[in-house]
């Protein structure tokens, strides 16, 4: 039993108007793409990871090896993002969400908390250029694989 104000013992509560929200710790998904030199490295093709589980969710990591269609023209950039499958109309997620590539020491994101439709892609555009990801001395590429990591953090909905 919760002890309510001023001496009184608290025998029940409601919260009415929406639920209060927490933000759990911290969780990884991480997908090793193999080979990625030999990837499709077109303008807006598209290499996905399967199904991962992260906050009882389930996401996919988008990797676009020569740039998603919002990449600049002018160079080529690898673009990766994080998509939400789990996410509908009815069930908007709000999220925050790091993209690492843990060998480069590289990580971009920490946006503030937002809410998402399923079409919405959360991430980088032009995360790096590619030929700075197919150069040995920055490390992007362990045995030729590029890994990728997001940290993701959801808002869910604290149990009354």
């Amino acid at each position: 039993m919760a002890s309510g104000y001023s001496g009184y013992k608290l025998a029940d509560e409601d919260h009415v108007g929406g639920q209060t929200q927490v933000a759990p710790e911290w969780e990884t998904i991480r997908v090793v793409f193999h080979n990625f030199a030999e990837l499709p490295s077109q303008r807006g093709v598209c290499t996905q990871s399967s199904v991962l589980k992260c906050h009882g969710l389930e996401w996919k990591i988008e990797l676009y090896p020569g740039g998603d269609s919002k990449s600049s023209e002018e160079d080529v950039f690898v673009s990766l993002h994080l998509c939400s499958k789990s996410c509908t109309n009815t069930n908007k997620i709000k999220a925050k969400y790091k993209i690492r590539v843990p060998s480069a020491g590289r990580a971009v994101g920490g946006q503030a908390f937002r809410i998402f439709s399923p079409e919405d892609l959360w991430g980088f555009s032009d995360y790096a250029k590619r030929e700075d990801v197919l150069d040995v001395s920055n490390n992007y590429l362990l045995d030729g694989n590029l890994t990728v990591e997001v940290d993701v953090q959801v808002m869910l909905d604290k149990p009354p």
